[in-house]
């Protein structure tokens, strides 16, 4: 599975169906992160954020409006794990700067400040 922010250790079930869900984002296909959380089970939180943080990287590649402001309000548990809101800042910003690799860190840390203070958020992959 690519990676887009250095994903942490996940269990086998949540890697595999992470794998289906990039595949069908390769694809170009649009699935929808609701029916697939119905599988996650247990690991639910982490699943949203793997499968948050693809869909993330892909749609911004693709050139679409996509942030991670926009998942924090669709699904606010993501704000209860602070690693993952990061994590999730610093995709949204690795995948940004991909496609405008003048886009400096100054926005993201006006944008998200409560992130602002971590080190190595916007640390590439």
């Amino acid at each position: 599975m690519s990676d887009p922010q250095n994903r942490p250790a996940v269990s086998a079930a949540v890697d595999e169906l992470c794998d289906r869900f990039e595949n069908a984002l390769k694809a170009g296909q649009r699935p929808a992160l609701d029916a697939w959380l119905a599988e996650a089970g247990p690991e639910s939180l982490k699943t949203l954020a793997e499968l948050i943080a693809l869909e993330l990287h892909y749609r911004i590649q693709a050139g679409e409006s996509a942030s991670a402001a926009d998942y924090f309000a669709r699904f606010p548990q993501l704000l209860a794990d602070q690693a993952i809101a990061v994590r999730l800042v610093g995709v949204e910003f690795c995948a940004a700067r991909g496609g405008e690799p003048q886009l400096g860190e100054a926005e993201f840390r006006r944008r998200y400040p409560d992130v602002a203070e971590f080190p190595n958020w916007c640390d590439g992959p």
